[in-house]
């Protein structure tokens, strides 16, 4: 009767310490979810803040739970070529779109984060 209690005492530490041990890496994902969103609103809000003048900057930074990333931006042109179906009117271009992309690389939020927008000239 002792060896069956003692067993039982075990199973019973066995699935309290795994209890323990989910909710533990819940939280830590919850966590790591929190900076990821700190990151991405930061960058979106560079983005629709200063649009197409954020390709012209030479250095950003953002600070998520203390630690300055520093933000990489890539600028391209894009133009696009609308038809309209029956062909009685010509082609459109459409030309001086920007895709602006802003990105930052930290060990914190593990891994790149990458945000883009479209502006105008």
């Amino acid at each position: 009767m002792l060896i069956e209690a003692v067993v039982g005492t075990a199973v019973v530490g066995l699935v309290c310490a795994a209890s323990v041990y989910a909710v533990g890496r819940s939280a830590n994902a919850q966590h790591n979810a929190d900076l990821r969103a700190q990151a991405v609103e930061q960058l979106a809000n560079r983005l629709a803040a200063q649009g197409v003048a954020l390709c012209n900057t030479s250095s950003e930074t953002i600070t998520v739970a203390g630690q300055v990333g520093t933000v990489s931006v890539t600028c391209s042109q894009q133009s696009a070529t609308v038809t309209l179906p029956g062909g009685g009117l010509a082609p459109v271009v459409l030309s001086g779109q920007f895709l602006i992309q802003a990105a930052v690389d930290m060990p914190l939020l593990g891994g790149r984060i990458t945000v883009s927008s479209a502006g105008g000239s």
